[in-house]
């Protein structure tokens, strides 16, 4: 496991190369949940998001990737790859990946589709996925898009 380790695909500057990142799971609470146990949900939600439910979650199952949680750190027996994953992280050199960005949109999947099959030139669909990127979030009300 240690033999394998990660490096992004490498760009035009070295020193700007940076990481495309699949972050890590979220836990949620409906918003159908009853007043008598929301409590107990952010309870442990409060916990999960704590470096003692890191630290729990660490013991469970072997971390893939770095926790996105202030004060959480990675046991030092985690695999190569891991560690050089984290390190992108904590050089803030890394972003994630499109499905986590608010203005992407929610039909990326099908985007994909019509420019891998052919219905659509990569440069069109380029061009009108960028304006959907630039709108959408202002559409939604977030600030700083």
């Amino acid at each position: 496991m240690n033999d394998v380790g990660f490096f992004a695909l490498p760009g035009t500057d070295a020193a700007s190369n940076g990481l495309t990142a699949w972050f890590p799971n979220a836990v949620y609470i409906p918003n159908t949940t009853e007043d008598a146990q929301l409590t107990a949900a952010k309870k442990l939600l409060a916990f999960i998001a704590s470096p003692a439910g890191c630290e729990a979650q660490s013991q469970a199952s072997p971390p893939t990737g770095p926790y996105l949680v202030e004060g959480c750190t990675l046991p030092a027996d985690v695999p190569q790859v891991t560690k050089d994953v984290q390190a992108y992280f904590d050089a803030d050199k890394q972003s994630p990946a499109l499905e986590f960005c608010p203005g992407q949109g929610p039909n990326l999947e099908q985007l994909c589709v019509e420019v891998g099959s052919g219905i659509t030139p990569p440069p069109t669909r380029r061009s009108s996925t960028t304006r959907t990127s630039r709108s959408r979030p202002s559409k939604l009300g977030l600030e700083g898009w």
